[in-house]
């Protein structure tokens, strides 16, 4: 979405079943931005590349609930 972003990290943190073959039941990423973005341009940003452009949110998306949240990083 061309906005002036200055770095980026994503965490994950997340839960796993208990019993093997272990797989993940809950997914929340928090997505760290540093740089004077359009708040309504990110969350677009995160919603497509979650739900349209990222073929690994699809298949967990099938056994975790996937949640997130940015947060903005001053300088």
């Amino acid at each position: 979405m061309k906005e002036p972003i200055e770095g980026l990290e994503v965490t994950a943190e997340t839960e796993l079943t208990e019993d093997h073959s272990k797989v993940y039941t809950k997914i929340h990423l928090t997505y760290h931005v540093k740089g004077a973005v359009n708040v309504k341009k990110l969350e677009r940003a995160i919603n497509l590349s979650e739900t349209r452009y990222c073929s690994a949110s699809a298949i967990l998306g099938k056994t975790a609930e996937i949640t997130n949240e940015f947060v903005l990083v001053s300088k």
